[in-house]
This record gives C-alpha cells, structure tokens and sequence, in this order.
C-alpha cells in the first residue's frame, strides 16, 4: 500500500468489496445456520413424538401381558381351589368309607360272638 493515490484508492476499493463479499458469505452463512437449527429442531420434536408413541406402545404392551399374568394367577388360583375341594372331597369319602367299613367289622365280630340258640324243634 506504499505507492500512489491511486493505488492506495484502489487497494481500498478492493478491500471495500472483499470487505462487502465476506459481509454477504457471513449473512448466507448466518441465514444457512438458523435454517439449519429450525431443521434439527424440527427432527428433534419428531424424533420426541416418536419416542411418546414409543413410550406409549410398551406401556400398553406391559400393560397388557400385566394382565394376561394376572388373569394366568388367578386362573392357576381357581385351579388350585377346584383341586384341592376334589381333594377335600375324596379324603372325605375315604374317610365315610373307612367309617363303614370300621362299623361293618364291629358288627361281623359281635354278631360272632352272640350266643347262638338251638334250633326250635319242628312241630310235625
């Protein structure tokens, strides 16, 4: 820049329009930047919402085999009264049975040991 007016006026023209072009790259860079950042906060939201779907998917399944396990335990329950009553049921029987058959040999034995009586005579 050690040289004329003219030069010197020149050089500063070119710096002016360097200067001008690197305003306007700054301001399509600036503008590029906050579209940018729209986008990944637009994909960001999206991708939020998925995720609340997402979320909303397992909690319905869990939801749902919480219930299929719940109604398996309480069918598993049932079934476990039902068997235990038919047991219930048979230990009674068994013991019913054991009774009578305790009562029938009580009286086979004291029916032997009765007295027996001679036949009456037959009239002819």
């Amino acid at each position: 820049f050690g040289g004329g007016g003219k030069e010197d006026a020149a050089d500063a023209g070119a710096l002016g329009d360097l200067a001008a072009r690197i305003d306007e790259r700054l301001a399509e860079l600036s503008a590029l930047q906050h579209g940018l950042r729209d986008e990944v906060d637009l994909e960001l939201e999206r991708l939020a919402d998925r995720r609340d779907e997402d979320d909303a998917k397992w909690r319905a399944l869990d939801e749902r085999d919480a219930s299929r396990q719940k109604a398996d335990a309480e069918r598993d329950a049932a079934r476990a009264v039902d068997a235990a009553a038919r047991d219930a049921a048979v230990a009674e029987t068994v013991a019913a049975a054991k009774t009578a058959a305790d009562e029938a040999l009580r009286l086979a034995t004291s029916f032997q040991t009765l007295p027996r009586e001679a036949p009456a005579p037959r009239a002819e």
